[in-house]
């Protein structure tokens, strides 16, 4: 039996005492005698547990008021992360539609091309979205060839980018793209 079950039973209880105690204190008061302690006693003894069932009822709500709201507080989130990580990819597909068009340096196109990845692997990783991790990472491997390079800072950055990426036992080839990472060439 959970605590929710128990509550009303123990107050119902608590209610059916002290209804006895005020008819018990009814049966031997009279006006003329001072024997009055007890129905006094009694009603304050029924005041009492109507108070504290009212608190423990209240509390249960507030209890499933805040359950309520962390649910919803962690959709937001969800909603969030997800919300980023197609803002992430669609900059990378941006920047490597670009790339092809040959508008900007190659370099700083394949940087963008890689960070805005890497940013989407942080966000689908939050939420455990390991089937979008494990597309990320694939096409990370498959779109970052030998012959790049970048300058030391923007190396830094990417690097600072992998300890960012939650739950990493569950993602195939992460450590495919470590290595992918560290062994980038800098000018």
């Amino acid at each position: 039996m959970n605590k929710k079950n128990l509550i009303p039973i123990l107050t119902g209880l608590s209610i059916v005492l002290s209804i006895i105690a005020i008819c018990t204190s009814l049966r031997c008061f009279s006006i003329g005698e001072t024997a009055y302690l007890g129905w006094v006693v009694a009603v304050l003894s029924m005041l009492v547990v109507v108070l504290i069932s009212w608190q423990i009822f209240s509390l249960i709500e507030v209890k499933d008021i805040v359950r309520e709201i962390n649910e919803k507080k962690k959709q937001v989130l969800l909603g969030c992360e997800i919300t980023s990580m197609v803002t992430y990819m669609a900059l990378a597909d941006y920047y490597y539609s670009v790339a092809i068009g040959k508008e900007q340096p190659r370099e700083e196109i394949e940087f963008h091309v890689i960070h805005y990845r890497m940013l989407a692997l942080i966000n689908a990783s939050s939420i455990s979205d390991f089937n979008t991790c494990n597309a990320i990472i694939q096409a990370l491997l498959e779109s970052v060839t030998d012959n790049f390079i970048t300058s030391k800072k923007k190396k830094e950055i990417l690097i600072a980018t992998i300890p960012e990426v939650k739950n990493r036992h569950n993602i195939k080839k992460y450590d495919e793209l470590i290595s992918l990472l560290c062994a980038l060439k800098t000018y």
